[in-house]
């Protein structure tokens, strides 16, 4: 027997070695990850086959009743972008929230989605027509990759993504990825990813959703959906346009006036072809009333944002081919007649092309099966500006960067007295140029994961992570003009990190699931703009930073035989410790500012068939340092969400939402405040 484990670790080992060239630090850690797999598989907690098989947690559509039996899950997960991953078959620690758990919420922006998940955090700058900016597992927003159905949102600009730009009713569902994932998705994957997934029909043959929504401060969101789909043409497609108005909070100068069109179409030509397309263009103008102490009653902005893509599927007897292209364009134009140097109006215009390619194939045996996926990817970011000057190109106020990337990912499954370990290697190297440079920088990553299930129904999982992930300086860093204030700094070099994780899921019975992780990531080349001699704030790669944490997650389902309804809980709790780890400076051994020691959240909702339900939300954000020597910092705060729907007729729902129920006075940024308490109302035809 050991003979023979020993045999199938050597030939684990080199199909790894085959596939990828990794250093020897990670062939180290996959061979040992490999043979505790092989090691384990005869183990106590094995249990006895009379068992009845495997029930899953629960989802609204299957209640009422008793829950389904639950088939494996697959075995290879490398599958089309837009299609939802099984946690249990992923390494990473990953939150799906579905449509109907986002219409329960009655959110009104995707931030407002994310704000109660574990190591997710939110950042408000003030009202509704403010900035909401995200951080998981203490990144900086800028350390935080969002895509929209698999595509880029973050601009090579910088400054994160405003996720309070994105309308929940757009939205089909949102995958939260919480760990580094460069070697996959390259730049700023380093704390998380953030997939954003929109709605793109085929499901009836004809829909219409109409929604019309108020509430407090004089907001007004309207949407109209049209969906379709033709078997015998084998198409389909969604069109929504949707708009939102606001007077926005106490402040003066904070309204907001949004709108924006969402088309998605699917066509498949044959059972082996796809096509999607996708396009949008949104636009809002708003006030921007500046910090307390110094307001700006004057400044006004206005964004738009247009995009088209095009995503192409083949599947071949033995492979996958698929390929992409996309365009986008971001402007951004500020306004401030008042300013008290003058009067100001800067223009900012990213525009990106990108396109991508990849091969997938595999092999399945009676003990290993294995599946790889090879990638190239390009990506053109260009910057036109008022302001921002690229000093390379002899002051032009324009910045060019070029990125092309080839990543090789990998799935191994090995099949143990009835388990399935899986190994997750994958690598990436990434080469870009900026405008006027002659010489191009090069960065490898690497990541390896793992899942390994204790039992042979896979109610109790092991999950581990480590690799390397990094984030490229934005254009504000390296470009941003001489000003008697600030200036950018070309000789900047990308934020590299290193990071591991482990986690478990545990599932002692049907509807009940446990999930607990624990991360460390340290980040070098840490950029931070600090004052110079002159007293101007410009960046440099000075800082170092260590973050180290724990998440904990409880979900049940209370489905009564003797009801229709049902209850869902959860409870989630999140501990961070965000040290500045800079030698030499007075901040060593401090914490990282605006990243909140402790947040959690604990929620609970009551659910009918009929399309009822009824939410309570607490959630709790505890202390955020706001000085680097912690002198200083923002009181913890908790916040009470209810929500309820009321389905009347076959067509009808009413919503209804209270957000800070208690009018509680909060601040995510100092001298930003949050609104309080806020009404949201909704009428929605669905037909």
């Amino acid at each position: 027997m050991i003979l023979e484990m020993r045999g199938l670790v050597r030939r684990v080992r080199w199909v790894l070695q085959a596939v990828f060239v990794i250093n020897r630090r990670v062939w180290r850690l996959l061979a040992a990850v490999a043979a505790l797999g092989v090691l384990a598989a005869p183990g106590a907690l094995a249990e006895p086959q009379a068992e009845p098989a495997r029930q899953p947690e629960l989802s609204p559509e299957e209640a009422p009743g008793q829950p389904p039996e639950q088939a494996p899950p697959e075995r290879i997960i490398i599958t089309g972008k837009l299609r939802a991953p099984d946690p249990r078959t992923v390494p990473e620690q990953v939150t799906i929230i579905t449509a109907d758990q986002i219409a329960a919420s009655a959110a009104t922006t995707a931030a407002e989605i994310l704000e109660p998940l574990p190591g997710v955090s939110i950042t408000r700058y003030g009202g509704r027509s403010a900035a909401a900016l995200v951080s998981v597992r203490g990144a900086s927003p800028e350390q935080v990759l969002v895509l929209v159905n698999g595509r880029r949102r973050n601009t090579a600009q910088g400054g994160g993504v405003d996720l309070a730009a994105i309308s929940p009713d757009s939205i089909e569902r949102i995958e939260v990825y919480r760990g580094g994932m460069s070697a996959v998705h390259g730049d700023a994957a380093v704390g998380g990813v953030i997939n954003i997934v929109l709605k793109e029909g085929g499901g009836a043959p004809f829909g219409v959703t109409a929604v019309l929504g108020a509430g407090s401060y004089d907001t007004r969101r309207g949407l109209i959906g049209l969906e379709f789909w033709s078997p015998q043409l084998r198409s389909g497609g969604n069109l929504q346009l949707h708009g939102v108005s606001s007077s926005g909070s106490e402040r003066n100068n904070d309204d907001l006036l949004r709108g924006g069109v969402d088309l998605a179409l699917q066509l498949q030509p044959t059972a082996a072809l796809e096509l999607d397309l996708e396009a949008g263009f949104l636009a809002d103008e708003k006030g921007v009333p500046g910090m307390l102490e110094f307001p700006t009653p004057a400044a006004r902005m206005q964004d738009t944002r247009a995009s088209a893509g095009m995503d192409l599927t083949w599947e071949l007897p033995t492979a996958a081919i698929r390929g992409g292209a996309a365009w986008s364009s971001q402007t951004r134009h500020y306004t401030d007649p008042e300013f008290f140097l003058g009067a100001t109006d800067d223009q900012y215009r990213n525009t990106a092309w990108e396109f991508d390619l990849t091969l997938q194939q595999g092999f399945a045996g009676e003990l290993l099966s294995a599946s790889w996926q090879t990638g190239y990817h390009f990506r053109r970011d260009q910057l036109d500006s008022t302001t921002a000057t690229d000093t390379a190109t002899a002051g032009r106020d324009q910045a060019i960067r070029l990125r092309h990337a080839l990543s090789l990912q990998s799935e191994l499954v090995m099949d143990i007295a009835e388990r399935s370990s899986r190994l997750f290697p994958a690598v990436r190297l990434d080469i870009w140029q900026e405008s006027g440079e002659a010489d191009w920088t090069v960065l490898p990553s690497a990541k390896a994961g793992v899942l390994l299930p204790l039992d042979t129904r896979e109610r109790v999982l092991i999950k581990a992570n480590t690799g390397t992930a990094f984030r490229i300086p934005s254009f504000d860093d390296l470009f941003w003009p001489v000003t008697a204030f600030a200036e950018g700094n070309p000789a900047l070099v990308p934020e590299r990190a290193w990071f591991a994780d482990v986690g478990l899921i545990l599932e002692p019975m049907s509807g009940l699931v446990l999930e607990a992780a624990g991360f460390y990531r340290a980040v070098d080349d840490l950029i931070q703009w600090v004052p110079g001699p002159s007293g101007a704030w410009r960046p440099v790669n000075i800082g170092r930073a260590v973050i180290t944490g724990a998440e904990l997650e409880l979900r049940g389902l209370i489905n009564p035989a003797w009801h229709t309804a049902w209850l869902e809980l959860s409870l989630n709790s999140t501990l961070l410790r965000p040290e500045d780890r800079t030698p030499d400076t007075a901040s060593y051994r401090k914490y990282l500012t605006r990243r909140p020691l402790h947040h959690g959240s604990a929620a609970a909702t009551l659910a009918h068939p009929a399309g009822h339900s009824l939410k309570l939300q607490l959630r709790h954000v505890g202390v955020r340092y706001i000085t680097a020597a912690n002198t200083k910092y923002l009181d913890p705060y908790t916040v009470l969400d209810i929500s309820t729907r009321a389905a009347v007729g076959k067509n009808w729902v009413l919503a209804a939402g209270i957000q800070n129920l208690l009018d509680r006075e909060y601040i995510d940024i100092r001298e930003y405040p949050v609104p309080g308490r806020e009404l949201q109302m909704e009428v929605r035809y669905v037909y």
